[in-house]
């Protein structure tokens, strides 16, 4: 059960990454559009 576990923290921990980095871009974008 520690591997799934591991996995499903993993798999939150990329979703939450991947999520603020699409933020990220977004804002720049929206900053660059802005300028």
């Amino acid at each position: 059960m520690s591997v799934d576990l591991t996995n499903v923290a993993l798999g939150l921990v990329f979703l939450a990454v991947w999520g603020i980095v699409a933020q990220i871009c977004a804002s720049g974008k929206r900053v660059e559009t802005r300028n």
